[in-house]
């Protein structure tokens, strides 16, 4: 892994699949940062429409690269993310999303308190947007999470729901992150499973009170092209792999184990009440092996 020779280099890292008519707003957000101290990281994840295009004039800046996710990597946001982390150089790492947008003092405000505080993380607040179809004028929408809940019991408090936090929102120091952040065969829960892997760790958590991400909503998003079955076994896979972290760590609780079974529960029954069962038999190995690692092993 390339090692950063400069203390304060931000490498943004954004895959991308398909977004030649959104990404170019994601990465001015960017280039309009207040602190300019930054690498862009883009991950073609095999899109099939204009986004080299779109992307090509932006490469005139020498901070901004472009790469193609390797044919031997799978397919997905996953590896995507893992690859552009492997090929990045900085100290600290920003994920972000292609169809997302920083404020502009998003870095600047985030670098600070990182740093200043010597935090492992740092997380900010996010708040949905769309965009008026005939003005194009931006309409913000709900929080990603309204409740804001800091130490102690951090950990706790945002693998049982009391706190959420969107990919976009943290500032991670390299050191703490693994080799593969994300877990490259999950579906879903992907962000859920690798903030919960890297707080278990018992990292020094600061919080940023402002809205410095913009999410956008559109009809083109993952969540409204998912599969029951195959959206319960990974909502399933991912707690599994959450309690597995967490018994690794010593960091659980039995709040949070407790949670985790009941929510593994719930989505064993999620596609049954839909009447889909291709995932019927790997959500009971998925079950049963979570009962044994929090009650047996």
């Amino acid at each position: 892994m390339n090692k950063s020779k400069d203390s304060s280099l931000v490498s943004i890292v954004i895959p991308s699949y398909n977004r030649g008519c959104l990404i170019a707003e994601t990465l001015q957000s960017v280039i309009h940062q207040t602190f300019t101290n930054w690498e862009l990281i883009i991950v073609d994840d095999g899109s099939t429409d204009n986004t080299r295009e779109v992307v090509a004039p932006f490469l005139e800046d020498e901070r901004i690269k472009y790469y193609k996710r390797p044919h031997d990597m799978l397919k997905g946001g996953n590896d995507a993310r893992n690859y552009g982390f492997e090929m990045s150089n900085g100290k600290f790492i920003k994920w972000l999303d292609s169809d997302d947008i920083l404020e502009p003092e998003c870095l600047e405000i985030q670098l600070n308190e990182i740093v200043s505080d010597k935090y492992d993380v740092v997380f900010c607040r996010s708040r949905f947007f769309k965009e008026d179809e005939r003005t194009g004028r931006k309409i913000l929408g709900d929080y990603w999470h309204h409740t804001f809940p800091g130490q102690p019991n951090f950990l706790e408090n945002f693998v049982v729901g009391k706190i959420r936090f969107c990919n976009n929102d943290g500032l991670w120091r390299r050191d703490i992150l693994d080799a593969q952040p994300y877990l490259d065969k999950l579906r879903n829960s992907q962000e859920f499973l690798m903030i919960i892997k890297h707080l278990s760790k018992n990292v020094k958590v600061g919080l940023v009170n402002r809205v410095l991400v913009l999410v956008r909503k559109h009809d083109d998003q993952m969540f409204f092209k998912r599969n029951y079955a195959t959206f319960s076994k990974h909502q399933c896979l991912a707690r599994y792999m959450a309690i597995k972290e967490l018994k690794l760590n010593k960091t659980g609780s039995q709040v949070t184990y407790t949670y985790l079974l009941k929510s593994i529960t719930y989505y064993f029954f999620y596609p049954i009440k839909k009447k889909e069962f291709p995932a019927f038999f790997f959500n009971i190995k998925i079950w049963l092996k979570s009962l044994y690692l929090v009650y047996l092993k």
